[in-house]
């Protein structure tokens, strides 16, 4: 176990693996990942950042969708980079701004409760100093958690001009944000002041109780934000359409069956998440939409998509997940912005061809399906780093998989391969290979060109043998052959590789 101390009063350990945080000898919590945790290439962005919040937020969508969060630190190095971070945050009195807030101020108020007498100096300043910095996400996480129940009625005053009431108790607009989250609403009659809100830009009434808006919320026509994220929601008012100033709107978690064609007027908007609702069917207006950057359509009802789909021209994400579509329409080629497609765990049997025309595709999530083979023109997606078809009934491969030569990850387990075209051996970037729970006989010698490979997963298939070039993977970690009936002995090209790989010290299993 290692320790270091930042003070008497907080230290770091690092336990199985783990960073643990320690106030006055009491554990507080965990550190789950070191933020800065990304590619040297992606500082360039982070110059004018003001907070480690800021940088999160900056890098949330990258950790998403282009898989950083699956960079490894060693768990030494990890717990000593913390270490530094708590040490200048320590010699700069506490600045919120150099930690993720969600740490930061329970932190301080912990230290707080324990008579540290600097956080005790800095505490409600450091709650003024982010109301203050207008960042939208600490201001929404100080109001949702309730920091400013710390400040007085007169620092409050000083800070807001405009306060709601509910429930007998008076809630701020804090620069023209209203966060309302988990206040068991059930009605917006019982706020008092509400439909008089002229310049409301952000409008937080997710985790309550809400079962319909009434036909005033049309009146809020300078939202740009609007979450509504788990309410009860069961149909949402045609006056919805005068939010033309909306650009996020947040429905998921609800139980909205349909959608008005009023919809369609909100043409500035960049964000539509309705996931995790009942939805059957899309309104013919989403073609005007042709702004919209991300839909979230996933653990739904949907049977098919319109082709109208194909007008969003601006998507770079959408996600499917969890529906009954049977196809997809070959208006989807037309999304030449989308980056990520996600449409597992759906009934799809085929892929049209047009999919070959997403060029700027980076990820493509078709788990848990019914396919049966991939279209030739799969192997147009140059970009493209990430595939997951695992769970499918494709029992051929097209040689164009050749040509996917950006592909890091490539998920193919639980379906009915024979075997792998010999072009795999293309995929010179490759990290990790899954092609376990197959029927694969033999593996083209090829395999031995993805001098990229670090993982690859072979359990459950039919092998006897083994190609002799898997020697020459040189960055290969972990290799798992169990369940296929290879012959191993002393004369067999399958033991020597076995014995090669050894000598390397990879993780076989077998």
């Amino acid at each position: 176990m290692k320790e270091f101390h930042v003070n008497e009063y907080l230290s770091l350990k690092l336990e199985k693996n783990r960073t643990n945080i320690y106030i006055d000898g009491k554990l507080f919590n965990s550190c789950f990942y070191l933020l800065l945790n990304f590619p040297i290439k992606t500082i360039t962005s982070l110059k004018d950042i003001e907070s480690v919040d800021e940088a999160r937020d900056r890098l949330d969508a990258p950790f998403e969708y282009h898989g950083y969060k699956d960079l490894v630190i060693d768990p030494e190095i990890e717990f000593w980079g913390h270490c530094s971070n708590f040490q200048v945050w320590y010699e700069q009195d506490y600045n919120s701004r150099l930690l993720d807030s969600i740490l930061a101020f329970p932190l301080l108020r912990k230290l707080t409760e324990k008579g540290d007498p600097l956080a005790k100096k800095v505490f409600k300043e450091e709650i003024i100093n982010r109301i203050s910095s207008r960042y939208v996400s600490v201001i929404n996480y100080l109001i949702e958690h309730n920091y400013l129940d710390y400040l007085s009625k007169e620092e409050m005053v000083i800070l807001f001009d405009e306060f709601i009431e509910y429930k007998k108790k008076n809630i701020p607009i804090v620069h023209n944000i209203l966060n309302l989250s988990r206040r068991e609403i059930h009605n917006l009659s019982e706020i008092i002041g509400f439909y008089k809100l002229s310049s409301l830009e952000n409008l937080i009434l997710s985790n309550n109780k809400l079962i319909e808006l009434p036909e005033a919320i049309g009146s809020l026509t300078t939202l740009q934000n609007f979450n509504l994220y788990n309410n009860n929601l069961s149909e949402l008012p045609k006056t919805i359409g005068n939010l033309n100033s909306l650009q996020k709107f947040n429905l998921a978690n609800n139980k909205l069956t349909a959608l008005p064609e009023a919809i369609g007027k909100l043409t500035n908007l960049k964000s539509l998440r309705l996931d995790s609702n009942q939805l059957r069917e899309l309104p013919k207006s989403i073609i005007n939409l042709n702004s919209l950057i991300e839909l979230k359509l996933g653990f739904n009802f949907l049977e098919e998509l319109p082709k109208a789909i194909g007008n969003l021209t601006s998507l770079q994400y959408i996600d499917l997940y969890h529906n009954k579509l049977i196809t997809l329409p070959d208006t989807i080629g037309n999304l030449n912005s989308l980056r990520i497609l996600w449409a597992g765990n759906n009934k799809i049997k085929e892929i049209p061809e047009t999919i070959g025309n997403l060029t700027s595709l980076h990820t493509l999530n078709l788990g848990e399906n019914c396919l049966s083979n991939l279209p030739e023109a799969i192997g147009n997606l140059t970009s493209i780093r990430y595939i997951k078809i695992w769970k499918n009934q494709l029992n051929s491969l097209p040689e164009t998989i050749g040509n996917l030569t950006s592909l890091q990850e490539l998920y193919l387990n639980y379906n009915e391969l024979k075997e792998i075209p010999d072009t795999i051996g293309n995929l010179t970037l490759l990290q990790n290979l899954r092609l376990d729970k197959n029927k694969i006989i033999h593996l083209p010698e090829s395999i031995g060109n993805l001098t990229s490979l670090e993982g690859l997963d072979l359990r459950n298939n039919k092998l006897s043998n083994l190609p002799e070039s898997l020697k020459n993977l040189k960055l290969l970690e972990r290799i798992d052959l169990r369940d296929n009936p290879l012959t191993i002995n002393s004369d067999s090209t399958t033991t020597s590789v076995i014995d090669q790989l050894n000598s390397k010290k990879v993780k076989i299993f077998i």
